[in-house]
């Protein structure tokens, strides 16, 4: 592949930024000008992963709602193929006990609802210019850090249980809690195997077909780390089971089930290594 790395700063990239089959081109997703310019010198797919968060008080969402819009009708005027958002499970809030993605879209959130409307304006885009579309619904994501300096979104309930270990403080985590994590790598995979099949669209939950319970994951950071943190496991106040996406659709895209168990330790130990380097 050949890829154009639309990026802010192309510093940012590290060794990809000089690798012969990557093109920087530097923009940001707000100047719709210039995004459109770069779709249209001749690609054949597009992978939209980024996402523009506003600041509080300002139009949280609208931004990237905007700019996913101006990006897939760019593509389809440009005639590429194939486009690929990196969506999230979010868009099914609040969650039931089994859900697929044949469930409507019941954002209970501002991120939530940013990423169902991406989606929907990618479908639109798809059928007004006969381009093929794929979201990927992508549960919380684990793994290592990809980028040079090391930056990293985590969940932010995985970084306060590593933070309060780091810290020596008590792990709490409810019995009956869970979510379908989704390692980093297999949503590349995922991505991959989107632009590669060609019978592939519309909407695929990317997680785990297991659920990965909450006591389980601070039970593993203290296994994977030093710290001398006590675990207090609650029971829920109403306990139902843990949510679970059936994931069905996905396995049939990869050959088999995903699997984010080496990529959560990963994940634990480079954060409790950066807390520890803070602290």
């Amino acid at each position: 592949h050949h890829v154009t790395a639309l990026v802010r700063d192309p510093s940012r990239l590290g060794p990809l930024a000089s690798h012969p089959h990557t093109t920087p081109a530097r923009a940001d997703l707000t100047d719709h000008a210039r995004v459109a310019e770069i779709v249209t010198t001749g690609h054949d797919a597009c992978v939209h992963a980024a996402l523009i968060w506003g600041e509080p008080g300002e139009e949280l969402g609208l931004p990237d709602t905007i700019a996913a819009a101006r990006l897939f009708e760019a593509a389809g005027l440009a005639g590429v193929g194939c486009c690929v958002l990196i969506s999230s499970t979010a868009v099914h809030r609040p969650f039931a006990p089994l859900m697929s993605e044949a469930d409507p879209l019941t954002p209970a959130d501002l991120y939530g609802a940013t990423k169902a409307a991406a989606e929907l304006f990618l479908w639109a885009a798809c059928a007004t210019h006969a381009m093929r579309g794929v979201a990927l619904r992508a549960g919380p994501i684990v793994g290592p850090p990809a980028r040079p300096d090391g930056a990293h979104r985590s969940d932010r309930r995985l970084r306060a249980m590593v933070e309060a270990a780091a810290h020596h403080a008590p792990l709490h985590a409810l019995t009956h809690d869970g979510r379908q994590l989704v390692a980093a790598a297999d949503v590349t995979r995922a991505t991959l195997a989107a632009l590669h099949t060609p019978d592939a669209s519309g909407p695929y939950l990317c997680a785990d077909h297991r659920v990965t319970r909450w006591a389980d994951i601070a039970a593993l950071i203290l296994d994977t780390t030093p710290s001398t943190s006590a675990l207090h496991l609650a029971p829920a106040p109403d306990p139902q089971p843990a949510p679970r996406f059936d994931t069905s659709r996905i396995e049939a895209l990869l050959g088999g089930p995903l699997d984010s168990h080496r990529a959560l330790i990963a994940h634990i130990e480079h954060l409790y290594l950066a807390t520890s380097i803070t602290s």
